[in-house]
């Protein structure tokens, strides 16, 4: 993997402080063995700290849209909540280590949801417990930017024509 291709930094990450570039080429170097599997590292509380090309994608969004939000911000029903650090950590560990694929909705950059599975782990990085977001379409599904069989969110509703639009 090239770093300068994959490392993608955010003018204001949304830590207050922007996180030195050393800890980024960390991340990218513990994702090495990822081959283009699409993945993303929270922080503790569920804040995204680094997301590679082919994790944005799914959501439709570059991984600089990503960088700083929670995570509950675009994962419906995510147990990831900002005020349970270490639940968060607990969590991850418990099913990274279980290997529990499971499926969840989340939202692309439009507000359209679709199903895609996410398996948590924990992952340390500089002495940091962050977790670790793997990423894939169901079984037998592909993730595209048309989401095919996906639907609106609860922000949307079908119009009479049958497009969708805000309510």
């Amino acid at each position: 993997m090239n770093a300068s291709v994959c490392i993608e930094k955010p003018k204001d990450s949304g830590f207050g402080t922007q996180l030195p570039q050393q800890f980024y080429i960390d991340c990218l170097a513990a994702l090495e063995g990822a081959n283009g599997d699409a993945a993303m590292v929270l922080d503790a509380c569920g804040n995204v700290v680094f997301c590679n090309r082919e994790g944005a994608m799914i959501f439709d969004r570059s991984p600089e849209e990503l960088m700083g939000r929670h995570v509950g911000e675009f994962v419906s029903d995510t147990s990831l909540r900002a005020w349970t650090p270490g639940n968060n950590v607990a969590y991850a560990a418990y099913t990274g280590k279980r290997s529990q694929w499971r499926q969840y909705c989340v939202l692309d950059a439009d507000g359209w949801s679709f199903p895609v599975e996410l398996l948590l782990d924990v992952l340390v990085v500089n002495l940091r417990y962050l977790i670790l977001l793997w990423i894939r379409a169901p079984a037998g599904k592909t993730v595209a930017k048309s989401h095919p069989g996906a639907y609106p969110s609860p922000g949307r509703s079908i119009s009479n024509s049958g497009v969708f639009g805000a309510t």
